[in-house]
This record gives C-alpha cells, structure tokens and sequence, in this order.
C-alpha cells in the first residue's frame, strides 16, 4: 500500500487528506500552497514566534514545507502590507530593513483562526515528509490515478 494509506490518510475523505493528490489549494495542480486566506494566517503564525524581517519569513514558509513551497516576494510583502493595514502587525524599519512584529489584534487573530492555523502547519509537514523525489512521483502518476475514478 502507499505511503498514505499506511499514515491513514488513504481513503478518499476530505481533500486535506488527499495529500498531494488534492485538484485545491494544498495540492500539486493548483500549484497553490495556501488556500484562500491561508497566507496571511501562515505568516500572523510565523509572526508569533517572535519579529521578523520579510525575507525571514519567505525562508520560513520554505522551510516548513520540506523546500517544496517557495513563497514569492510578490505574495509575502503585499500580505505584510495588507496585515498591517488591519493593525494586525506592525513593522519598523531596523538597519534598512522593516521588521514586522505581531500587534494584540494580530494575536487575537490567532487564536480566532487557531484550528486553520494548525491545518496549514499538518499540510506543510506531510508536504515536508515527502520530499523532492516522492513529491515528483506522486506528480507524474497523479494523471493515471484520476483516469481509474
């Protein structure tokens, strides 16, 4: 049995379960990580372990995900803007760079989008468990598999 299968995420459940087999956001072709919203409570998260610089916070994404998401400039700073227009975050300019730190509505956020939080962190650590050759795989037979259903 596949890998899948054997963690229990096998059956044909909700799409979070699908793994890389998802056609939504979280699965390989969408080519999307993040479903709709999901980027800005990826980066309030990442925000709550203490400021960060936006470059920071792109090798974070990457990083939780294995290497197999790479957040773009042109996602993170326009969120960054947009959270701290909500007062969500705040930001500061340090050494040339802006800093972002996580305001007390940023983190009543959090807490209001907790279980969210906690779906994008489980995706991007399956997506992390795969790895590039698993990942690359599971992508070329995703056609076959869905020519079977």
């Amino acid at each position: 049995m596949g890998r899948f299968h054997e963690e229990g995420r096998g059956g044909w459940g909700p799409w979070e379960d699908w793994g890389p087999f998802s056609q939504f956001a979280g699965g390989p072709r969408s080519g999307r990580f993040f479903g709709f919203g999901e980027a800005r409570l990826a980066i309030l998260s990442l925000l709550k372990e203490g400021p960060k610089h936006g470059y920071q916070l792109i090798k974070e994404l990457e990083q939780r995900s294995g290497g197999l998401y790479r957040a773009s400039a042109g996602t993170v700073y326009p969120t960054l803007q947009q959270l701290e227009d909500e007062k969500l975050l705040c930001s500061e300019v340090q050494d040339g760079r802006k800093l972002y730190t996580l305001t007390a509505e940023g983190l009543q956020e959090i807490e209001r989008e907790k279980e969210t939080i906690d779906r994008i962190w489980r995706r991007a650590e399956r997506w992390g468990r795969l790895g590039p050759l698993e990942w690359a795989r599971v992508v070329c037979l995703l056609p076959s598999a869905r020519s079977i259903g």
